[in-house]
C-alpha cells in the first residue's frame, strides 16, 4: 500500500491517474497522517528533518537561520514516533536552540550541510501561484473577508497551506497588511 501526503499530481498524478500505479493507495491530510502515525496505522523507520537552525543535541527549529522556512510542525509527529531520528542543517549553533520546535530527546542524530535547500527549486507543483481568474477573485475575496472582519491586527498569525489559490491569498493579504502597517505574528 502506497501512503501519500498533501495532493496527488504533476509527474506522479498522471502516471497514478493513466493507471501505471499498481496496488492501494492512502491519500491523507495533513492531520490525518499524524493521526495514522501516532496509530500507528502507518510507522516510520527513519525520519530526515530538515532544519533552518539547530544545535548538537538535537533541538531545531524552522523560523531562524539562513533556510529559514517557517515551521516545522509536519515533522513533529515524525520525530515523536520514528525509529531513527536526523536532523539535517546548515545553521548549527550552541547549546541550547531556543525556542526548538523539535526538541532533542527525540532526535538520534544532528548533521550539518553546506546548504539544507535551494528555494528556486521548491515552487513547483502545488507551490505554483494560480493563474487561474476563478482561483485569483477566490484569493483576493478571502484575503478581503481577513481584512474587514477585524483578524488582521497587529502580530497576528495564520497559515494558508502551499496551494496555488492559498499563495495567492497571502500575497494579496500582505498588500493589506502594508497598506495597513500590521505586523505579522510569527517571531
Amino acid at each position: 500500500m502506497h501512503h501519500i501526503e498533501g495532493s496527488l499530481n504533476g509527474p506522479l498524478g498522471n502516471y497514478a491517474s493513466s493507471g501505471k500505479m499498481k496496488g492501494m493507495a492512502v491519500l491523507r491530510s495533513h492531520g490525518g497522517r499524524w493521526q495514522a502515525i501516532q496509530d500507528g496505522e502507518v510507522h516510520i523507520d527513519i525520519a530526515i528533518i530538515a532544519a533552518p537552525t539547530a544545535d548538537p543535541f538535537g533541538n531545531c527549529t524552522g523560523d531562524q537561520g539562513p533556510s529559514a522556512c517557517g515551521l516545522l510542525g509536519f515533522a513533529l509527529a515524525d520525530s515523536l514516533y520514528a525509529d531513527h531520528v536526523i536532523v539535517v542543517t546548515d545553521n548549527l549553533i550552541d547549546f541550547p536552540c531556543i525556542p526548538w520546535q523539535i526538541q532533542g530527546n527525540n532526535v538520534d542524530y544532528v548533521v550539518v550541510l553546506d546548504k539544507i535547500g535551494d528555494t528556486e527549486k521548491i515552487v513547483s507543483g502545488t507551490t505554483k501561484l494560480t493563474k487561474s481568474p476563478d482561483r485569483l477573485f477566490i484569493a483576493e475575496l478571502t484575503a478581503k473577508f481577513v481584512k474587514e472582519s477585524g483578524i488582521m491586527t497587529d502580530r497576528f498569525s495564520f497559515q494558508a497551506g502551499a496551494g496555488g489559490t492559498a499563495l495567492a491569498f497571502a500575497i494579496y493579504l500582505r498588500e493589506f497588511m502594508k497598506e495597513a502597517g500590521v505586523k505579522r505574528g510569527f517571531k
